[in-house]
């Protein structure tokens, strides 16, 4: 008989975050059961100050409190604060996701009054253990803009997608089919 143990929803959020983050030179993500606390490694302070500016210092799920830390270079100075609202934060992604291979284009439109930010991410299946019963082998298999949404969920007016095959990023709203 095969004994299974299943990991917590906040060691799972790590997990999200490790393959979100996974490809960036930049960063490095590291977890702490006891605390429970994620550790992010920047090697930018443009880009630490941009997920400073995102991620909440914790996060709750249940009764249990994760604490979620920025960490930006060494000789950083302080780092720098984003304007409040919609400007701000669409400065603080595009810092916090310069760099990073898995995104491909940031869009901006404003059309009769509605704003809205659009960040595609490349075509491309991302696999993490998650102790998927569903999965021969316990992985979810998903997409980073599934991560974006997971990781970033409270951003209004900001949609993360996945670039089209065939279709050059970066196509205008204008030219939908």
């Amino acid at each position: 008989m095969t004994k299974v143990s299943l990991s917590s929803p906040w060691a799972l959020f790590y997990k999200q975050i490790k393959a979100f983050f996974g490809k960036d030179p930049e960063i490095r993500v590291l977890y702490n059961e006891d605390g429970p606390e994620i550790k992010i490694y920047v090697g930018s302070v443009k880009k630490a100050a941009g997920l400073a500016a995102l991620l909440p210092a914790t996060r709750l799920f249940g009764n249990i409190i994760l604490k979620l830390t920025v960490v930006p270079p060494n000789d950083a100075e302080p780092l720098p604060e984003y304007p409040d609202g919609t400007p701000g934060i669409a400065q603080a992604l595009q810092d916090a996701l310069e760099g990073n291979p898995i995104v491909g284009d940031f869009h901006e439109i404003d059309a009769m009054g509605w704003h809205a930010y659009y960040i595609l991410f490349i075509k491309e299946v991302v696999q993490y253990f998650c102790d998927n019963m569903g999965d021969w082998n316990g992985c979810i298999s998903t997409l980073y803009q599934d991560l974006a949404k997971e990781i970033f969920p409270s951003l209004n007016g900001f949609f993360f997608c996945t670039a089209i095959d065939g279709a050059p990023l970066g196509k205008p709203l204008g030219e939908w089919p």
